[in-house]
């Protein structure tokens, strides 16, 4: 399921090459067509992955919400994201869904990350920031105006993967008053 293969990435200590990546298994782990129980093998005896093929694809932002009273920010993603790894100057708010037909754009500079690595987490926008977004006319004042635009630096994934550059920015879901 995505929710075991998101507790494996979080995890740096197991499956990040062949020499971390074992399996192991209880005899009631799965049954065959007869109903017979699978062989066990246990964690004393656990079997080294013959082929191990890296995490090579970047996490992709499926969602996010801006509150422009508190400027919080709430990302979600397809993958674990590496907190450490945020580079605010590789995001950047936007009037239009199209990064060369925006009038008005605001590249952040600083910014307070909030949670665990995860999937799901929160940024606060800086006063500067904040206060230059709700500087520009038709820039995030409502969810006709509000885009964001993440750049490969923005973030990586546990394994160093970039953002997956999107073709198009992503609006945002819920625009607080």
């Amino acid at each position: 399921s995505v929710s075991n293969l998101n507790d494996l990435k979080r995890n740096l200590l197991i499956a990040t090459d062949e020499s971390n990546t074992y399996l192991s298994f209880s005899n009631n782990t799965v049954r065959d067509i007869a109903g017979n129980l699978v062989l066990e093998i246990g964690e004393e005896n656990a079997r080294r992955v013959n082929t191990f093929i890296p995490d090579r694809t970047g996490p992709s932002l499926q969602s996010y919400d801006l509150d422009m009273n508190t400027g919080f920010v709430s990302f979600q993603f397809d993958e674990i994201v590496l907190l450490s790894s945020l580079t605010p100057s590789g995001i950047t708010f936007l009037n239009h869904r199209n990064l060369s037909q925006s009038t008005q754009n605001v590249t952040l500079t600083y910014g307070m990350i909030f949670g665990e690595n995860s999937d799901h987490f929160f940024f606060t926008l800086n006063d500067n920031d904040l206060n230059d977004i709700k500087s520009r006319f038709n820039l995030a004042t409502s969810v006709i105006d509000c885009y964001i635009w993440l750049n490969s630096s923005a973030f990586t994934d546990m394994n160093g993967n970039g953002v997956q550059l999107q073709p198009l920015a992503l609006q945002v879901d819920v625009f607080s008053p």
